[in-house]
């Protein structure tokens, strides 16, 4: 993987604003896949029926232009445990934007960043 000097991840936890379906949250997730390429932008987006954790990475512009979008869409709100990191390597290489829903309900409400982190490492792995 080539070496990025200006590779921006960003990461958040937030509330939907209404109960989704797993149907509805993958309807987000395939528009942020078709959305992420062009910008150089790569992800993950994850749900648990109640909250999403999504971490977001490329290009430093581009990844706080997307934040800004996301944090205004109106389909999640609350906003918490937002951290930014640099890094020379991408986390998510491949993943345009995955989008994982089939997690128990409340899975992403439990715990702090490090619980986050090790849930989605558990996922890169998988």
């Amino acid at each position: 993987m080539p070496y990025l000097p200006h590779l921006l991840r960003i990461s958040y936890a937030s509330l939907a604003t209404r109960p989704r379906d797993a149907a509805g949250f993958h309807d987000i997730a395939r528009a942020a896949a078709r959305r992420n390429p062009p910008m150089g932008v790569t992800g993950a987006l994850l749900f648990d029926g109640e909250a999403f954790l999504h971490l977001i990475e490329g290009p430093a512009p581009a990844v706080r232009d997307l934040f800004r979008v996301c944090a205004a869409d109106p389909r999640h709100h609350a906003i918490d445990g937002l951290v930014e990191s640099r890094d020379a390597t991408r986390r998510f290489p491949h993943w345009r934007s995955r989008g994982v829903a089939a997690l128990a309900p409340g899975a992403l409400a439990a715990g702090g960043d490090a619980e986050r982190c090790a849930l989605i490492d558990r996922l890169i792995a998988a």
